[in-house]
């Protein structure tokens, strides 16, 4: 850098620089390089099961095959780079599998228990993998899952996609179902998180294991004493993983359109938000205005029970889009006008609370637009 510069810098002048700028010297973050098609695989899973709570994660039994290296290389590769750009591509380093010096294990476990963690002689192939199935997985679940209502998870590695493996499945079908699962995403299966634990516990220990036959003893030590409640914070951590699957598109459209997303602080939104400010109740009073329209031209039919059904969601939608066209351009600049007020001068708004609902109760009422054949009472209108 000082090279043909007429005074030198030194090089503590130059970090100083770096961290004044918000650059810190960071690690790269490690993670499996995803296609296009990997990326829309991920987000149809995770839209698919949005859905499951805690209680349906805690049915799947999660599995996977992990290297462990004897004697670690270092390879830790800094940058300089702002907070907010931890998972930025550019600060990302692809990973591939570890070489020589180095064993396999497999493993298994749900919310209810830790299954076995297997030493794997070389590397694990379909007939292995069969082996493993027959002794270890189908003791599990079904000792686990005696109701018959578990659900298995591995990747899509070749050993577990074999014609005859996917032929034992076929044969055990009514015992426990295999959860289908998007390619080349391990930071969705929390066994990954076990194996590094496991790693941290074995690199902890003093002495160090000095051959394979004491790392393999230390692994399968370090995971019988794994606490209860790690694997199940583990297990409990699935809906959590698949919503930040489902927030990444929204990053990915916002940098592309070089949009920054605000987060409104809780208890401030009547305070901050516009849409609350002023644009909601003309919105809202349009949604009803629909929705009357609708009803009194006799366009809703009658569920099985003899109840009169609701909206369906194309229609519901129809309005809503038909609503936010006729908000007023004049009222939307005038409520982040309002809310800019409230920013610099920190000064309490009128709560219209009363006057206009919240977004919450919108939404509420939107819910009970869409079609349901259930014994709840008729849909009463807006409130």
């Amino acid at each position: 850098m000082n090279q043909g510069a007429t005074k030198s810098v030194s090089q503590s002048t130059i970090q100083r620089t770096l961290l004044r700028l918000g650059l810190r010297s960071r690690r790269l973050v490690r993670a499996p390089m995803l296609t296009a098609v990997h990326r829309r695989r991920r987000l149809e899973f995770a839209r698919q099961y949005s859905s499951w709570t805690s209680t349906e994660w805690r049915q799947v039994a999660f599995s996977d095959e992990s290297r462990f290296m004897l004697h670690r290389t270092d390879g830790r590769w800094r940058i300089r780079r702002e907070t907010s750009e931890r998972n930025h591509p550019a600060t990302i380093a692809g990973t591939v599998q570890a070489g020589g010096g180095s064993i396999m294990v497999w493993g298994m476990f749900s919310w209810h228990s830790l299954g076995s963690l297997i030493i794997v002689e070389g590397t694990m192939d379909q007939y292995k993998y069969a082996s493993v199935l027959a002794d270890h997985v189908h003791p599990y679940m079904r000792i686990v899952f005696p109701q018959d209502d578990g659900i298995f998870q591995q990747d899509n590695a070749r050993c577990h996609t074999a014609a005859s493996v996917r032929a034992w499945f076929e044969e055990h079908q009514d015992e426990f179902t295999v959860l289908p699962w998007p390619a080349n995403s391990p930071d969705l299966n929390p066994i990954e998180n076990l194996c590094d634990h496991l790693d941290r516990v074995v690199r902890a220990m003093d002495p160090q294991p000095r051959n394979l036959a004491q790392l393999a003893t230390a692994l399968e030590s370090a995971w019988l004493n794994i606490p209860e409640n790690t694997f199940r914070d583990l297990c409990d951590s699935l809906p959590a993983r698949l919503a930040a699957v489902r927030s990444a598109k929204v990053k990915i459209r916002c940098r592309k359109l070089s949009t920054t997303v605000a987060i409104t602080p809780g208890g401030l939104i009547k305070i901050l938000q516009p849409l609350d400010l002023s644009g909601n109740k003309s919105f809202k009073a349009e949604v009803q205005k629909q929705w009357e329209c609708w009803m009194s031209e006799g366009l809703y039919t009658y569920t099985k029970s003899s109840k009169m059904d609701r909206a369906s969601y194309e229609e519901v939608a129809k309005w809503v889009g038909s609503a936010w066209k006729s908000v007023k351009t004049s009222l939307i600049i005038a409520a982040f006008t309002e809310a800019e007020t409230s920013i610099s001068s920190d000064k309490e708004t009128v709560n219209q609370e009363d006057e206009c609902g919240s977004l919450e109760d919108f939404d509420q009422d939107l819910l009970n637009l869409f079609n349901s054949d259930s014994e709840e009472s008729d849909f009463d209108g807006f409130i």
